[in-house]
């Protein structure tokens, strides 16, 4: 692809570069604003809604989860490119370049750019957000070469945003259930929360549950392996009781081996008995906000 291109049958106007700083405010990541990459999202829904600063907040938040994803990169660099602040949108439309190379959205918020890869709105946005070179010479990758107009730039409609079906979800933390020494029993505090869970399951078709068994360091790794497998199933099991389809609960284990609370080998330590529950999303199609 051909990342310089002379300044002809560009948008009328450019956006002047910024140097503002974003700031470290984050989107929260709970179980009612948790990111995707699909259309349905918090972000992208305040970014096509022309909320700049919720939705660079909430892009922000999804690339410190996942640096290398190049929707968040990209969908950040057009928030932030709205907002005037082309300096810090420039780096991120860069990375997408390398990260979104041969990936295809399914979605954009403009027809021209449908077909075309990450990589490519990314130079396309760049192109159009940059200030021209004076000579190729000077010349960046994806920025123009012409004389620049000293007139102020007038408004680009937004800038082009793709997003698509999540082939990663994102899990977010939902609840902990916690164990005796050595037992898989379930306590009344336990059944609350798998409650509670199959609630949460019932009332959205799309919810899928993970759980992942964990033990403390008192016992053999290999001992701790199967306890870690028993609490975890005893868990999908009860869940399955309560209605929540076997399809859409995911059962995992890791024994002793990543513990919340680091100790020494041997150590009986309450808080490393447990399972953990998280929810994601199993729809192939846009995800629903929580």
């Amino acid at each position: 692809m051909v990342r310089n291109r002379l300044v002809r049958a560009l948008p009328l106007g450019l956006l002047l570069l910024g140097a503002c700083a974003m700031g470290d405010q984050t989107a929260a990541n709970n179980a009612n604003n948790y990111y995707n990459t699909t259309a349905s999202s918090v972000g992208y829904k305040a970014l096509n809604g022309g909320d700049y600063v919720t939705a660079a907040q909430y892009f922000d938040g999804a690339l410190r989860a996942n640096p290398n994803e190049a929707f968040y990169q990209l969908n950040l660099g057009a928030a932030l490119q709205r907002q005037g602040k082309m300096e810090q949108a420039e780096p991120l439309y860069r990375s997408a370049m390398v990260t979104g190379d041969e990936i295809q959205p399914m979605t954009t918020t403009t027809e021209w750019a449908r077909g075309f890869d990450i990589d490519e709105i990314a130079c396309k946005n760049l192109e159009m957000g940059l200030r021209p070179a004076t000579s190729l010479a000077t010349a960046r990758s994806c920025q123009s070469i012409g004389v620049a107009s000293l007139a102020a730039p007038a408004p680009l409609a937004p800038a082009f945003v793709p997003v698509a079906a999540p082939t990663r979800p994102v899990p977010v933390f939902s609840e902990n259930i916690f164990f005796e020494h050595d037992s898989a029993a379930l306590s009344t505090d336990a059944r609350r929360i798998i409650a509670k869970t199959a609630l949460d399951g019932r009332n959205d078709g799309t919810l899928h549950v993970r759980l992942t068994g964990k033990t403390d360091r008192s016992g053999t790794t290999g001992y701790n392996e199967v306890l870690s497998d028993k609490r975890a199933n005893a868990v999908r099991n009860a869940l399955l009781q309560q209605g929540v389809p076997s399809q859409r609960v995911t059962v995992g284990w890791v024994g002793e081996t990543e513990p919340p609370v680091a100790t020494a080998d041997g150590v009986r330590e309450p808080r490393n008995r447990l399972v953990e529950i998280y929810y994601t999303d199993v729809r192939p199609g846009p995800m629903s906000s929580r």
